[in-house]
């Protein structure tokens, strides 16, 4: 995330501004030394009207669309994050299953893990309510929780035993089958917030 200059950013807007002004004022003066044209004394209401209208718009409308967009990326940014993070906990669970046997310490990080990762899916689906495609990430979201409960299931352990535990090839196959699906699907989710 790239860190955020206010200030900096404010200051520079006003610098521009100001030099716009400026050069504006040097060309205005410059056309009328230079070039006699006929100017009139009265003033027209409606073409300031216009003119205060223009300037307003060109100012204004910019900087509500980029502030807009700029929500709309910091919202991205964060989900993104946290489908990395998300993903990143999967990837552990997998290694460690994938080593065949875990021991008592392993088996306690395995549960944690899992708990772990079922808090981090509900933050996602909570962040991805607030972002204004929700509508869209809903079946995607479906599935990643789908697959999650059944990687639940198969690795969660209820009784830790002091020896640890031994994954059956069958078990580690079908863990990887998981693991893969979930990987798989939350990538796409990923895409989808970051409109791939």
């Amino acid at each position: 995330m790239k860190p955020k200059f206010k200030n900096k950013d404010k200051l520079m807007r006003y610098f521009f501004s100001f030099a716009l002004l400026l050069i504006g004022v040097v060309v205005g003066i410059a056309i009328r030394h230079y070039y006699n044209l006929p100017l009139s004394e009265t003033i027209n209401i409606v073409d300031v009207a216009m003119l205060l209208t223009t300037v307003f718009l060109a100012v204004y409308v910019p900087s509500v669309l980029d502030k807009q967009a700029q929500t709309m990326r910091d919202k991205g940014d964060v989900i993104e994050q946290r489908i990395m993070e998300f993903q990143g906990l999967h990837r552990k669970l997998n290694m460690m299953v994938q080593t065949g046997s875990v021991n008592y310490e392993e088996c306690l990080s395995i549960n944690n893990l899992l708990d772990v990762s079922d808090h981090r899916l509900e933050t996602i689906t909570t962040l991805i309510t607030y972002y204004n495609k929700n509508i869209l990430l809903k079946p995607n979201i479906g599935a990643v929780k789908e697959f999650c409960k059944a990687h639940r299931e198969l690795l969660f352990i209820q009784h830790v035993a002091p020896e640890g535990k031994k994954f059956t090839k069958e078990e580690r196959a079908k863990e990887e089958e998981l693991y893969n699906k979930i990987d798989r699907s939350s990538s796409l989710l990923l895409f989808d917030v970051n409109d791939i």
